[in-house]
């Protein structure tokens, strides 16, 4: 039971914090795939917060994957359906690196969060890093970036841009998968080397029967020398007899 109220209350957080953030960009002048987007950013700002309110890691464990698939899914979705649209007109093609490189500062504190584990005193201050580059990256674009846009694109351009969006972001979704485990863990933890197999010794009776053999071997060879010898010598007066 505490759990369905808690995930109503995520989800009405996040349902408000949507709310206000479309209602500040109709005001701005946002319209189509730019209200949109205003209203994602205060959607995932109210699960981000919701997370920084709790210290409970049962609770960062089944949020945070669902945060972190909304986040790289939207920003993917942008780049590859929102921004391009950007480069055919002069006053706005300004924003399409700026996206970029905020989208890849993202992408390291997501990845650095989710390998982080839930119990370790570093998730929060991660978590925290994470929440600061989300509300200045989306600040940024609803007071900048979308106005602009939706003034030199158009209502008609904005709202085919919408569809545009949504379709990328839900195919994006279903291609992230879960961070690598044990990644944070393996950076900071050395492994022993390998323990070299030594090759086992001759015992001493070996050794013994061996040096025994090869003693044995050359007397043998001695005396055959010795007995080669002589006959090479008799033969020789043998023959010179005759």
């Amino acid at each position: 039971m505490t759990n369905r109220i808690e995930k109503g209350i995520e989800t009405v957080a996040s349902e408000v914090m949507g709310a206000v953030k479309a209602t500040k960009g109709k005001v701005a002048g946002l319209t189509g795939v730019f209200e949109h987007l205003a209203r994602e950013h205060g959607q995932v700002t109210g699960l981000l917060l919701r997370l920084k309110a709790s210290a409970d890691p049962k609770l960062r464990a089944e949020l945070f994957p669902k945060i972190r698939i909304e986040l790289l899914s939207h920003e993917k979705g942008e780049l590859a359906e929102v921004f391009p649209a950007f480069l055919e007109h002069a006053e706005l093609a300004g924003f399409v690196e700026e996206h970029r490189r905020d989208a890849e500062k993202l992408d390291a504190l997501i990845d650095d969060l989710a390998k982080t584990a839930t119990t370790d005193a570093m998730w929060s201050r991660r978590l925290a890093d994470l929440i600061e580059s989300v509300s200045r990256h989306a600040t940024e674009e609803e007071d900048d970036f979308f106005p602009k846009a939706s003034r030199v694109l158009g209502p008609e351009k904005s709202d085919a841009l919408l569809k545009r969006f949504e379709g990328a972001k839900a195919r994006i979704a279903k291609t992230i998968g879960a961070p690598a485990k044990g990644a944070r863990k393996a950076s900071t933890k050395h492994r022993a080397p390998k323990a070299m197999t030594a090759r086992p010794q001759p015992s001493a009776h070996r050794v013994a029967r061996g040096t025994t053999a090869k003693a044995g071997r050359a007397k043998t060879a001695k005396r055959a020398g010795g007995k080669t010898g002589k006959s090479t010598v008799a033969r020789a007066k043998s023959t010179g007899r005759r």
